[in-house]
């Protein structure tokens, strides 16, 4: 029978050593396993370079989409906004046509009723003892004069006073008629006549 011995053919020393100082010898005396490990050590370093870019890559995208989604929100809202602006100056040019109006109506009311007053001062000043006025109707074509009289020559009086004055002009007769108060029978009579305007106003600087 033929006994077998086991030979190890790694010395005593070679095994006490590390795992990474074994490496290291094996890498130093081979030149095709160091080369081969230097090309899986490159790879690798490569591998994580890539993943590296590829992950920084990815945060600068997630970053740009992120951006754009603010600035499309800031922009939405900045239309927004501005819708709101042009609402607003639309209804303050409205009100502010809406208050023009009004004042020029004011003015233009209280230039009439100033020359409402001055005629009715002037109109007052020409009245004969027995006739009175009782309604004064200004318009743009002239006045209307509605008033009572106990003498209806008064009337004619009247109305060639307001021609004389230089004031007023075309003065005319309308209607008149008849009512009895009482025991006095009085004549409610309408004459018409116009405005000189320009007399009335150097008769005011006066």
């Amino acid at each position: 029978m033929i006994k077998t011995k086991q030979i190890n053919l790694i010395s005593g020393e070679f095994l006490k050593k590390s795992l990474f100082a074994r490496l290291c010898r094996i890498l130093a005396r081979n030149k095709k396993i160091r080369n081969f490990a230097i090309l899986l050590v490159a790879l690798a370093a490569f591998s994580i370079l890539q993943l590296a870019a590829l992950g920084a890559l990815k945060w600068q995208v997630a970053g740009t989409i992120r951006r754009a989604q603010e600035v499309k929100v800031e922009f939405s809202q900045l239309q927004s906004r501005s819708l709101q602006l042009e609402k607003q100056k639309s209804e303050l040019v409205k009100e502010e046509g809406i208050k023009k109006q009004k004042l020029e109506q004011l003015l233009s009311s209280a230039a009439r009723e100033r020359k409402y007053v001055d005629i009715l001062t002037l109109i007052t000043g020409l009245l004969p003892p027995e006739l009175w006025i009782n309604q004064l109707v200004l318009s743009d074509s002239g006045i209307q004069i509605m008033g009572t009289t106990l003498n209806p020559q008064s009337i004619l009086k009247f109305m060639d006073q307001l021609d004389k004055s230089g004031v007023f002009r075309n003065s005319r007769f309308i209607s008149s008629e008849k009512q009895m108060l009482e025991t006095h029978v009085v004549h409610n009579f309408q004459v018409a006549s116009e405005p000189v305007w320009s007399a009335l106003a150097k008769l005011k600087e006066k």
